[in-house]
């Protein structure tokens, strides 16, 4: 058993950074005037004054069992409060340096922050060992860890490009545009139309004398719906080439630039008519970035394409090149849209849960095998070098959050950037 000062420090570390966390959350959700924040906040100060009886205790006047109950009733009354559940349950918090030289920390030195929940099951651990004399139950286990990361990384979301990795090489996911709607008869026929069209335009294009990088958007884009690609995509793509055919548009015949405005509207048209894009469209508009931030993202898509590129054994080209261009839509923030914007970060962010999941699975085989044995499954060079390229990209984090949740994107990166220098050296 612990002396009862440092039994206090653990657990008083706790309670602190728990409250911490929870004031915060509530201000955030504006629900400090909600009855649960106020049952919560009034157990961790009941918590905190029993903390301080026990250490107060010095002659034993009030046994640990006694306290040890009270302060054990408390937690898991917490734990079991609406405002615990709906908000706090799922947060993280800083390791209260209390802990350093704690077994219950042993597994996780590395890791500056640790799930909320895990933290409240700790305190009752501390209160089981030393103060109710009952057995530990809860000890961090690498194996959790892994288990953890796969739970807590989310799906892939909407966005331009979607990923998977075969082979141990990172691919973008092949997708087509979803056609499972009611409207299904009328989405194809105006596919097929604008695919017809878009013949002709090329032909004439191609009569003309003009820029051939019109000439070059505007088969890319032919060629995108040929195929029936991510919408999404198409989407992008729309954009960039609306943005080209306006830079060269005095230059063409009346006829021809006609043809080209009919064919960008028509593909506009073509778009709404996708659940996918109209739900896109909306959540872009909601983002709210400076051109600071705008910039900061332009700079880390940048750095993120020039590191897969020099990878080629283990990242597909087409990775790096999708992400050039959409930072090439939002190089200037004057001038970039928010649906270009949205499309860089959810790209991103998709990238990195794709490659995170992939570690994760790594280091979950490397825990029942050797790393030896895990990297005839998954290839060891594979997950150090797509983690480290990864890893450059979390940077995007502050301007994810503005869009949603991140969480599991700072843990991930905690626990990688250790299991990569851990890797590195076996």
């Amino acid at each position: 058993m612990m002396p009862r000062g440092d039994i206090s420090n653990l657990l008083r570390g706790i309670a602190v950074a728990v409250r911490t966390r929870a004031d915060r959350v509530a201000a955030g959700h504006q629900a400090r005037g909600l009855s649960g924040y106020v049952d919560f906040s009034d157990g961790i100060g009941r918590i905190l004054f029993l903390i301080d009886a026990y250490v107060a205790d010095r002659e034993s006047k009030i046994k640990n069992n006694e306290i040890g109950e009270s302060v054990e009733f408390w937690a898991k009354s917490l734990m079991r409060t609406d405002f615990y559940r709906s908000f706090l349950s799922r947060e993280s918090i800083d390791i209260p340096s209390a802990w350093s030289d704690s077994r219950y920390t042993k597994n996780l030195s590395y890791r500056k922050r640790i799930p909320l929940h895990d933290a409240m099951e700790i305190f009752l651990d501390i209160i089981r060992v030393n103060m109710l004399g009952q057995p530990a139950s809860f000890v961090k286990r690498e194996s959790d860890v892994a288990r953890e990361l796969l739970e807590i990384i989310p799906e892939q979301k909407v966005a331009p490009a979607q990923f998977d990795i075969i082979n141990n090489k990172l691919v973008i996911l092949q997708q087509k545009a979803n056609l499972e709607s009611g409207n299904s008869y009328n989405i194809e026929s105006a596919r097929k139309s604008l695919a017809e069209s878009g013949v002709r335009l090329i032909k004439n294009l191609n009569d003309s004398n003009c820029d051939r990088r019109l000439v070059e958007i505007v088969q890319i884009m032919h060629e995108k719906i040929a195929d029936n690609v991510n919408i999404i995509q198409i989407g992008m793509l729309n954009i960039e080439m609306e943005a080209t055919c306006a830079k060269f548009v005095d230059e063409l015949p009346n006829a021809i630039a006609g043809m080209l405005t009919s064919q960008a509207l028509n593909i506009r048209l073509y778009l709404a008519q996708f659940p996918e894009w109209v739900q896109f469209t909306e959540n872009a508009l909601q983002i709210e970035l400076s051109d600071q931030e705008i910039q900061y993202v332009s700079d880390i898509a940048s750095q993120l394409a020039n590191k897969l590129s020099h990878q080629e054994d283990i990242v597909d080209p087409d990775v790096p090149k999708i992400i050039l261009f959409l930072q090439s839509l939002v190089r200037n923030p004057r001038s970039a849209g928010k649906k270009t914007v949205f499309a860089i970060i959810r790209t991103i962010e998709n990238l990195i849960a794709r490659i995170f999941s992939y570690g994760a699975e790594f280091m979950d085989l490397s825990i029942k095998k050797t790393i030896e044995e895990a990297s005839k499954v998954i290839s060891k060079t594979a997950v150090v070098g797509l983690l480290a390229a990864s890893l450059t990209a979390v940077g995007i984090v502050p301007v994810l959050s503005k869009i949603g949740d991140v969480t599991w994107m700072r843990t991930a990166a905690e626990v990688f950037k250790h299991e990569l220098d851990k890797i590195s050296k076996e």
